[in-house]
């Protein structure tokens, strides 16, 4: 969940109860400004978060994380804001941007990011499927030899919808991280 820490507002927390119906009730009532004994921090961005280039004042943070299992591993999806904000993108008529980069892990808790480097980047063309802000969609889908990423760019209608991302190359960047041998 969206925790906020003194390095970003767009940090990530988790929360932990040992009843169910307290851990909902814990998770719906919490508050930027109150601090609960259930949540715990988990990760924030770092100095290594792609920034705008037309922003560069703008400090990244995490906008969303999703993770999913992929045989012995857990492929995690970071969609990494590099803002700017709301009201500067209504001014400048831009989309606020988000770029996921890929991390995994072996124990689901604990990730490693080789590389921050852009593995679904956005086009500032306006009308491409990926203008600006790119969403994860958790699902990695296995087709003869080629491992299928999807990704949905915010705010676009069905005519736009689901750019579909097939890659060869996925095997040579899964191997670089030691995911698949």
């Amino acid at each position: 969940m969206r925790y906020g820490t003194p390095v970003s507002s767009r940090s990530r927390a988790y929360v932990e109860h040992s009843d169910p119906e307290e851990l909902v009730s814990v998770t719906h009532r919490i508050r930027k400004d109150d601090r609960d004994k259930h949540v715990h921090y988990w990760f924030a961005p770092d100095d290594k978060e792609p920034r705008h280039e037309k922003y560069p004042e703008v400090e990244p943070g995490i906008y969303n994380f999703d993770a999913i299992a992929y045989e012995s591993i857990i492929l995690g999806f970071y969609s990494a804001w590099a803002g700017p904000e709301n009201k500067v993108c209504e001014q400048d008529k831009i989309q606020k941007r988000n770029v996921i980069s890929l991390g995994y892990s072996r124990d689901g808790f604990h990730f490693a990011r080789p590389t921050h480097q852009p593995f679904m980047n956005v086009n500032e063309t306006k009308g491409a499927w990926n203008w600006g802000n790119m969403q994860s969609v958790n699902g990695v889908p296995y087709h003869r030899r080629a491992i299928r990423f999807t990704s949905m760019p915010a705010g676009v209608g069905l005519a736009r919808c689901f750019g579909i991302v097939i890659l060869q190359q996925a095997w040579l960047l899964c191997a670089a991280m030691g995911l698949y041998r």
